[in-house]
């Protein structure tokens, strides 16, 4: 049995240093002295630049990673404008972090050799990474379109390791988001903590649509662009619009985050969320669409029920969950508009662990894919359940 001990706390305050002193204020000397890595996610109500610095006066010598979001959780409870706070303390479980910057103009190989340092820092090698020991998570800039790239070349160095992660946000103003890595605020950046771990963890997959059984074939696509020109040889938009019975000209007005389209791979089912149609009638995604895929409408089913099941093999796995590790997509949570079932979800999600930190992602990570109107998740479990 192992010992997961876990530190965390909130503040709605706009004052990035008065944030993190409300959010701490409850942990005790000794809380704070026994913790070994620190999560913020944060809005864009508070400053950055103020969070990181008074993270770095209050915690000098301890891993930390964070970024800004589209909307945070701790616990069962969901915040807008808010800055969320955890410090994990656990001898069985050791963290590192790292970053890649400059995305926009992304080189593969600088995944290879950060890895590679990271690896050595828990004086092992990349080839004698052991995924049943070790883990990564991802929080990379949600606006600058290479999700796909830097999540594949991070998923190409780890092999079989599990990679996850979430995209970050800023409120849906779609101007800059921010990423944090001990003290330091990046922009344009990926931050990647890696894990090593005594204790027994699981990954869960979550979404609530699956397959219709319909296939639209993707015939024209610009990949770097998110843009599908043409399903089944013709306008995509239309071909759309006839699939979901909505006619064209109101296609403008439509909810597609309640009609996504969905690519299946080895048995399982990705979300690809469509982001607007263009004045050619082309569609642009939220991740990328590569000519030759495979898409069907999704049909949505009931997300408690879905995201029960899914909590459901969490147990299975590792009997008591101590800790759970979660990113979910915004537009999971705009599809939402009673409060009551967004409450349930949140209640859902408690009921299942104790300590849980996540944030509402401008996408998801998992392994080498980006996706979409998904929930990805890490727990841990210290055995003593």
């Amino acid at each position: 049995m192992g010992t997961i001990e876990v530190s965390k706390g909130y503040s709605l305050l706009s004052d990035g240093h008065q944030a993190v002193e409300e959010a701490i204020s409850g942990w005790s000397k000794e809380q704070r002295q026994r913790i070994n890595f620190l999560l913020v996610y944060y809005s864009t109500k508070q400053d950055s630049q103020q969070v990181a610095a008074a993270l770095l006066a209050a915690f000098p010598d301890i891993p930390m990673a964070g970024c800004s979001t589209a909307g945070e959780f701790l616990d069962g409870a969901r915040y807008e404008g808010s800055l969320v706070l955890m410090g994990i303390h656990s001898p069985e479980i050791r963290w590192q972090v790292g970053a890649l910057t400059d995305l926009r103009r992304f080189d593969p190989f600088m995944a290879q050799s950060l890895i590679q340092g990271m690896a050595a820092g828990f004086s092992t090698t990349v080839e004698q990474l052991d995924r049943s020991r070790h883990f990564a998570i991802v929080l990379q800039d949600g606006l600058s379109m290479r999700e796909e790239l830097v999540t594949a070349a991070l998923s190409m160095q780890l092999g079989d390791v599990t990679l996850l992660g979430g995209s970050a946000g800023d409120d849906l103003q779609f101007r800059q988001t921010t990423q944090i890595i001990n003290g330091e605020v990046l922009t344009d950046a990926a931050v990647v903590i890696m894990g090593e771990s005594d204790l027994p963890f699981a990954i869960i997959k979550d979404q609530h649509y699956v397959p219709s059984g319909a296939l639209l074939v993707v015939t024209d696509a610009d990949v770097g662009q998110r843009r599908v020109s043409t399903l089944d040889g013709r306008v995509a938009a239309e071909v759309y619009a006839e699939q979901v019975g909505v006619p064209y000209d109101q296609l403008g007005e439509f909810d597609f985050g309640g009609h996504p389209l969905i690519y299946s791979e080895r048995g399982e089912h990705y979300v690809r969320s469509i982001q607007r149609v263009e004045e050619d009638g082309g569609l642009t995604f939220y991740c990328a669409i590569e000519a030759g895929m495979l898409l069907e409408l999704g049909e949505r089913e009931h997300p408690i029920g879905t995201l029960q099941r899914s909590l459901n093999r969490f147990q299975t796995t590792l009997g008591t969950v101590d800790l759970m590790l979660v990113f979910s997509c915004i537009l999971c949570k705009l599809e939402t508009e009673d409060m009551t079932e967004r409450n349930r979800w949140g209640e859902t999600l408690h009921q299942a662990s104790p300590n849980i930190i996540g944030f509402d992602t401008y996408g998801e990570q998992l392994n080498g894919l980006h996706i979409n109107q998904t929930l990805v998740a890490i727990g841990f479990s210290s055995g003593k359940g």
